[in-house]
């Protein structure tokens, strides 16, 4: 009666084993992509500033020279181009707070193509940084050759300093163009 147990009890826990084997209790591995930053903006350079300019002005731009197609994913880098984490960017305001959010020492990856319409309403693909750059530059030319013409039907066309290279001494003065030509520039309340 011992063996019959015995027997019994062995029988029991082979084919408890034989079900639920150790293959069985081991998972599929989880691969996970780390994103790779490809073209990188540095927060320091002209493309960065501009992106910058036009997207926080954007919402006054009389003309719509782009009109991103959200959501846009974009990594943030370190200053050895570690990865930090990525975004997703859903609209124009989220676009601004995101950027001004990046620390001075990292840098931004963009995930292309991104898609925008023209002011004609045809969509259109930017694959790569210099063809944004490219983009965004004149788009910035065609909102300050808008502002200004529209300035100078006034009697003058003026331009504010913008800080775009870590220099605040200027920032927020002004060059004042009159409608006959003559240029001024006012900083601290001097003319």
């Amino acid at each position: 009666m011992k063996r019959t147990i015995a027997t019994l009890i062995v029988l029991n826990f082979m084919l408890f084993n034989c079900f639920n084997d150790i293959d069985d209790r081991t998972t599929t591995p989880t691969i996970e992509t780390i994103a790779i930053a490809t073209n990188p903006i540095s927060v320091d350079s002209q493309l960065f500033t501009n992106l910058q300019t036009f997207t926080s002005d954007q919402s006054s731009n009389p003309t719509e020279c782009i009109q991103f197609l959200y959501p846009i994913t974009i990594s943030v880098f370190d200053g050895t181009l570690e990865y930090i984490n990525s975004e997703i960017i859903e609209n124009n305001d989220n676009f601004i707070s995101f950027l001004a959010s990046i620390q001075p020492e990292h840098n931004i990856s963009i995930s292309y193509p991104i898609i925008y319409t023209n002011d004609s309403g045809e969509e259109i693909q930017i694959e790569n940084n210099e063809q944004f750059g490219e983009k965004l530059q004149a788009c910035i030319d065609i909102q300050l050759e808008f502002y200004c013409s529209s300035l100078l039907t006034e009697s003058e066309c003026l331009w504010r300093v913008i800080n775009s290279d870590g220099n605040n001494e200027f920032v927020d003065a002004v060059f004042k163009v009159s409608s006959i030509g003559i240029t001024t520039f006012e900083h601290d309340d001097t003319v």
